[in-house]
């Protein structure tokens, strides 16, 4: 063998043999540093998740503290006050406005569900055709609002939430958040107001259920001549508002 031949060989099989030595190390060592990171990983959530309930419990024992308040601060009111009667009844609209108490009264259901099985394997479909999706949610409670509803609340199998001008609704993976808790499918909407006329823009041509429909989800729409309510039962957290006029900086 020729030895200027051999003498390039032999750094050159050196230099391999030591990156086939790092890459046989690396890929045994990765699945010791996922192993070893998954559970810390863990924990992590774990701990947050923790931390996120206590922090619920606490603002439930808020609310309810604050709601206690609000009735002996009534009943002062009511006991102590000339002009009370109407303190009291101004005290009343304010609250039922802001969510705060139990409503009852005519309106409109509406209920709104996934396409029921699958389609036609040789149909091509977007994978998200006929869920629904939070726009479809915002189009139904807009049109009752413009049709006069004074009060609506969202819910499905477990849970319900008032719809204040400060909630949020947004879809999260295959489920939807309103004032922070997660809803899922078949959707309740309920609505406080004029019965008839709330049935009429819904299903107005072109409108709410046609668009829903037409998207392949599924809208049911009935009057009832008495609706419960439930009241908000979350927390105001207000940083940067104030009542104006009362100082601040410009």
């Amino acid at each position: 063998m020729d030895m200027k031949k051999l003498r390039f060989q032999i750094p050159i099989a050196i230099v391999c043999l030591a990156l086939a030595f790092a890459l046989t190390w690396q890929i045994k060592g990765q699945p010791r540093i996922r192993a070893l990171e998954a559970p810390a990983h863990i924990s992590v959530l774990v701990e947050q998740y923790r931390t996120v309930r206590e922090q619920n419990d606490g603002l439930r024992i808020q609310v309810g503290q604050q709601q206690e308040d609000i009735d002996r601060l009534r009943h002062e009111v009511a006991q102590n006050s000339e002009g009370s009667e109407t303190m009291v009844r101004q005290l009343e609209v304010a609250e039922m406005l802001a969510g705060l108490t139990d409503l009852e009264g005519e309106g409109v259901i509406v209920t709104l569900n996934d396409r029921s099985g699958n389609f036609d394997s040789d149909f091509a479909m977007h994978p998200e055709w006929g869920l629904i999706h939070d726009d479809m949610i915002f189009m139904v409670i807009n049109e009752l609002l413009v049709a006069g509803a004074e009060a609506i609340s969202i819910s499905d199998d477990s849970r319900e939430e008032r719809i204040l001008a400060t909630s949020e609704i947004r879809c999260v993976g295959s489920t939807v958040t309103v004032n922070g808790t997660r809803l899922a499918t078949p959707f309740e909407i309920r609505a406080i107001g004029p019965a008839a006329t709330m049935d009429s823009a819904l299903r107005m041509r072109g409108g709410v259920m046609d668009n829903i429909t037409l998207f392949g989800a599924s809208i049911d729409i009935r009057m009832s001549s008495n609706i419960e309510i439930r009241r908000f039962t979350g927390a105001f957290n207000l940083h940067y508002a104030r009542p104006a006029g009362t100082g601040g900086d410009e």
